[in-house]
């Protein structure tokens, strides 16, 4: 969406934003419900951080960091709503912030193959042929899709339609 600069969501917005609070909740899991409150509120404060600097290095446009944002959050607060009553167990809590900083170096950089589906879904669906990239996108220089987008395309499982030219 050109107006919004919306191209997708960030990423990195959304992941901060879904992992912070909930590693901060597991970790302080044993301790009052007032503690474990404020490490998700600073869970959710350091994924907004994430989002914000995806924007100040012109990585994503406001829209796009704001609704990765939303995405990440909403997927934490459920976690957590649902895990609030949970009994910390015998887990403690170096061998989650072990885990979590181990799953964090071992994926950094790790391309998953969502990345390239959701780019296939939205070339099909817009009848691009490549992605934008965002520079050439903001100053103007795009190609216009080589096919009518998915969207507009008629129905193949219906019976084409015939136009007699002869009437007309």
């Amino acid at each position: 969406m050109r107006e919004l600069d919306f191209t997708g969501l960030s990423g990195h917005a959304v992941l901060s934003t879904a992992v912070y609070p909930v590693a901060l909740f597991l970790m302080l899991l044993p301790a009052r419900p007032a503690f474990r409150l404020v490490g998700v509120v600073l869970g959710l404060a350091a994924g907004i951080a994430v989002g914000l600097s995806r924007v100040v290095l012109d990585a994503h446009s406001p829209s796009e960091a704001i609704t990765g944002c939303i995405v990440g959050a909403v997927t934490a607060l459920m976690f957590i709503r649902w895990s609030w009553d949970a009994e910390p167990g015998k887990l403690s809590a170096v061998p989650v912030a072990v885990s979590l900083m181990m799953l964090t170096v071992g994926l950094h950089g790790v391309h998953l193959p969502t990345q390239r589906w959701v780019t296939h879904i939205a070339l099909k669906v817009s009848g691009h042929e490549r992605p934008f990239i965002r520079a050439r996108w903001k100053a103007g220089h795009y190609d216009t899709p080589s096919a009518a987008p998915l969207s507009q395309t008629q129905n193949t499982l219906a019976a084409p339609v015939r136009v007699d030219t002869d009437s007309v």
